[in-house]
């Protein structure tokens, strides 16, 4: 296996654990505790951010985008605005819904 298929395969797990994650807070279902969530982006973040300084420096003089490089662009996109919007829409709808419950328990 060489280093670009150990980054698709690390890379299309993080994908599919953000998405999993993400759809189980809405169902109600967690699987990472939905307070550690921005620690999860942060470091998927900082996974993409790392991939897309190396692959696209300035200092390289002919850039060939492959298919996977489409996909993490891409995926990088998705992810920054779905984290930046939807994990604080996660966060507040699970702290009401939990302080809902409390209240009705009390």
């Amino acid at each position: 296996m060489n280093l670009n298929e150990i980054q698709e395969n690390g890379f299309l797990l993080f994908v599919i654990i953000s998405w999993i994650s993400y759809i189980s807070i809405l169902l109600g279902i967690t699987i990472i505790n939905p307070e550690y969530l921005h620690i999860f982006d942060l470091c998927v973040k900082i996974y993409i951010c790392f991939f897309l300084f190396w692959r696209f420096h300035p200092f390289v003089k002919k850039i060939k985008c492959n298919n996977f490089d489409r996909k993490i662009i891409f995926t990088a996109a998705v992810f920054i605005f779905t984290t930046s919007a939807l994990n604080q829409i996660l966060v507040y709808y699970v702290n009401k819904t939990k302080s809902e419950i409390l209240s009705s328990i009390h």
